[in-house]
């Protein structure tokens, strides 16, 4: 017994430090999403405040789409729904919020240096690794949780060969290691997921008091990790009471784990300000229909879906009356089918609670795949183990081979960890640092690019979506606006082939230039055609050009179109590029045709500015009200984008 103890604890190090190491592998790039840079700025005010605030150096933070009007402030048009009247941060829950301002303040963050601005102290590549890595530190950390959650769940829910088999598919999967490097509640909630399940099987199958005021902790920590996860999770609690009919004081331990989670959870939410911002935030279920449902379903590999086909009709088979299979092949699957009939309820409750509750602007299959991620692990881990048991019983590592097998032929291994940072954007932000304004000037963004551009540069970069049109046209001071990348950068194999079309042989560094600079040479034709002055870093096109230009396009309208698939957001609407996606998604419920074209609020201001093409693809607008000194656009040489 002691030696099967030494060899699982030994196998479990192995792979929690296997885990860590690939979340952990060049967690400097890419830099922070515009996601995570959101709670970034959430954790900074945390950290600045003791409390996730609605406000950050001075100004109002955006992120959601613009629902709420504001009729007592003339600057914006809109309040912003992941606030409340109290000032505080509802939309997303607070646990991983919290443990990213644990991080910044372990890495020498105080209080009063988050309330003068955000921790990069310049625009140089060293800085912004630095603290690309800090705030991306707890979802290792979850990272590691996870990988140990689901270890205690395979052994529990079957034997040691599923445990190793799932914390083999948790530690090194493409879709765990790329939550787990996220400075977001991605990597939390896979955790606190697995966590909350265990403790549900245990209350049920075990069956203690204390088992039960566990699954409270749990959903209740869960609740502040991921709100509608916890609402599948006590469903399942609740769909799963018949297991444990025949544990004694039944009622007192139901009870007990509501009073627990309920405690957790209620208070808060009535202090916070939570019960009253939900009604203003629309649910993805009024939008529902069969395409969108089907469309919904997460984007897996057809090997998946093969191995899962097969996996079905083999228990199907095994466990009809008069099955002619024999007990080699029947045993496994009556050993694996009370976990699999536990994670396949898990799976359908996970899947129809985000579909009824998740609100319209979270509706994408990124997040539902967060939802059902583990319970879909499980049921595959259970199949490759059942498996493992019908060719070689005694084997223990078998499992673990066939699932990773599985996942790579799948993609999923293995994990695709990017290793190149982008100089283009670190001087941009070496830009916008050194961009000098008059006295009560002011920096604007497109929505939410501004949460990038505001951590990064330690500067307040304000959301140009909800300002209003007429405050904008009267503003009389110093006004810079960034517009964020309007066009993808195509693939380097797809720019060769337009290259080798025009007879010219081109290597992958050439490759790489020539597809940077066809976005920037459609971003400028793109702005010209809408008014506005372009008066550097548009490039000259060359006869090769229309074609990436046509290239670029495609690959926009593509990739944009993958975006929203599936979603709210895609139904009836063709979006061409990243702008239109944005005016698309914040202006949502507000009327996006009546903000767009030439009734864009900083219409008058874009037609009037200056514009700079930088060589990142952002474009620069100078609206300064005296312009004799050039602005700063860029420091990068031309074709220095990389060595």
């Amino acid at each position: 017994m002691g030696g099967r103890r030494s060899k699982a604890a030994l196998t479990l190090c192995v792979l929690v430090v296997s885990a860590v190491a690939l979340r952990a592998w060049r967690l400097d790039v890419p830099v922070l999403s515009v996601d995570e840079a959101e709670s970034a700025l959430n954790a900074l005010t945390i950290v600045a405040d003791g409390v996730p605030g609605d406000r950050f150096l001075g100004q109002p933070l955006y992120e959601n789409t613009l629902v709420r009007p504001w009729p007592d402030s003339a600057e914006y048009e809109f309040k912003d729904l992941s606030y409340s009247d109290r000032g505080l941060a509802v939309y997303h829950s607070w646990l991983p919020l919290y443990s990213i301002a644990v991080a910044f303040r372990l890495a020498g963050v105080t209080s009063e240096e988050a309330r003068q601005g955000t921790p990069p102290r310049d625009g140089s590549q060293a800085e912004i690794s630095r603290w690309t890595v800090v705030p991306r530190l707890p979802a290792v950390a979850f990272g590691a949780l996870l990988v140990v959650a689901v270890w205690a769940l395979g052994w529990q829910i079957h034997s040691f060969p599923a445990a190793i088999a799932l914390a083999l598919a948790a530690a090194g999967s493409n879709f765990f290691v790329f939550a787990g490097r996220a400075s977001r509640y991605y990597s939390a909630t896979l955790a606190f997921s697995a966590l909350c399940g265990l403790a549900i099987w245990n209350a049920w199958r075990r069956g203690r008091m204390s088992d039960h005021a566990l699954v409270g902790l749990a959903v209740g920590a869960l609740f502040h990790v991921h709100f509608v996860s916890s609402v599948a999770l006590t469903l399942l609690y609740l769909l799963a009471a018949p297991l444990g009919r025949r544990q004694p004081r039944l009622w007192l331990r139901v009870l007990t784990c509501g009073s627990v989670s309920a405690l957790l959870v209620l208070p808060w939410a009535a202090w916070s300000g939570l019960l009253s911002q939900a009604t203003w935030m629309p649910g993805a279920r009024d939008y529902l229909d069969f395409r969108m449902v089907v469309g919904s379903l997460p984007n897996t590999n057809l090997i998946v879906w093969a191995e899962l086909v097969l996996g079905v009709i083999w228990f199907v088979a095994a466990t009809r009356q008069n099955s002619r299979l024999s007990d080699r092949w029947r045993h496994p699957i009556f050993e694996a089918a009370p976990g699999m009939y536990f994670a396949g309820a898990w799976l359908t409750v996970s899947y129809f609670c985000f579909l009824f509750l998740i609100p319209a602007a979270s509706f994408f299959p990124y997040r539902l795949k967060l939802m059902v991620a583990v319970p879909g692990l499980v049921v595959m881990a259970l199949f490759a183990t059942a498996l493992g048991r019908a060719i070689r019983p005694a084997s223990n590592f078998l499992p673990a081979a066939g699932l990773a097998v599985l996942l790579t032929l799948s993609g999923q291994l293995p994990p695709r960890v990017p290793d190149v940072p982008d100089p283009a954007f670190a001087d941009l932000i070496a830009t916008v640092r050194d961009w000098r304004l008059n006295p009560g000037g002011r920096i604007f963004a497109s929505p939410n690019d501004h949460l990038v551009l505001t951590y990064y540069s330690g500067r307040p970069v304000q959301s140009i979506a909800p300002v209003r049109r007429e405050w904008l046209d009267g503003f009389a001071n110093d006004l810079l606006i960034v517009e964020g990348l309007n066009y993808v950068v195509p693939g380097l194999d797809d720019v060769q082939e337009v290259g080798r079309r025009q007879g010219l042989t081109w290597s992958e560094a050439d490759a790489r230039f020539r597809a940077w600079e066809a976005v920037q040479v459609a971003t400028g034709t793109e702005l010209r055609a809408t008014g506005a002055n372009v008066v550097a870093g548009a490039g000259t096109p060359d006869r090769v050009d229309p074609a990436l230009i046509d290239l670029v396009h495609q690959a926009t309208r593509d990739e944009v179109a993958g975006f929203v698939r599936g979603t709210p957001l895609g139904q009836g609407r063709d979006l061409a590029t990243y702008q239109d996606l944005r005016d698309a998604f914040f202006y949502w419920f507000a009327n996006p045709q009546l903000r767009t074209g030439a009734a864009l609020n900083y219409h008058a201001c874009r037609t009037s500015a200056y514009t700079y093409i930088h060589p990142s693809g952002f474009a620069l607008l100078d609206c300064r009200v005296s312009r004799t000194a050039p602005l700063p656009q860029t420091k990068l040489a031309s074709g220095a984008l990389w060595p």
